[in-house]
């Protein structure tokens, strides 16, 4: 199977950001040039990236780097209806001030060939607070809904960054660079 087979398109010119809930259930195997998180809101599921393998449950969350091949696969042993929130977004659209720019592009968009797997928040409970609000920002569309997007993904960001045991990458390979969000 060739890799542009794989491929999930959206259009961040006309949608910067898809968000919505569902039900969990088997999504094939796939990439695209965004970041997308899943956070689990009942159930479990299991899902797969770079061919590694985790169980995620009800409170966890993933973040999956732009380019990176995943899938979402049923848990054969949850009992329950797994359901999930997903939000897929660019991170150029959430207008990173730049003193921020670099310290962005290291957690979020690159990721080095020994450590290239998703991002996992195991059962945090202030991430539930977020992304609940981002998804009813969104659906309720509601005056600025997408500036409060925007933000929430943000905050959402923050706390992924602060929860997560990611180590400060060795910028001394990127520091003379300019951040690129396409790697």
């Amino acid at each position: 199977m060739q890799i542009m087979e794989l491929f999930e398109y959206i259009d961040t010119m006309n949608q910067p950001y898809d968000i919505f809930c569902k039900n969990s259930e088997a999504t094939p195997l796939h990439w695209h040039y965004y970041s997308e998180i899943l956070y689990i809101r009942s159930g479990s599921i299991r899902i797969t990236c770079n061919g590694k393998e985790a169980t995620l449950s009800k409170g966890d969350l993933c973040y999956f780097y732009p380019m990176q091949l995943h899938s979402v696969l049923l848990n054969p042993e949850c009992t329950e209806i797994a359901s999930h929130a997903v939000i897929k977004f660019n991170v150029q659209t959430l207008n990173i001030a730049k003193a921020y720019l670099q310290p962005i592009y290291d957690y979020f968009v690159h990721k080095s060939s020994e450590d290239d797997s998703c991002l996992i928040v195991h059962n945090n409970g202030n991430l539930q607070n977020i992304v609940e609000n981002i998804v009813t920002e969104y659906e309720n569309k509601e005056a600025m809904h997408m500036l409060a997007v925007q933000s929430g993904i943000t905050s959402l960001l923050i706390s992924i960054a602060r929860s997560t045991d990611i180590k400060e990458k060795q910028t001394t390979t990127h520091s003379k660079q300019n951040p690129s969000f396409h790697h």
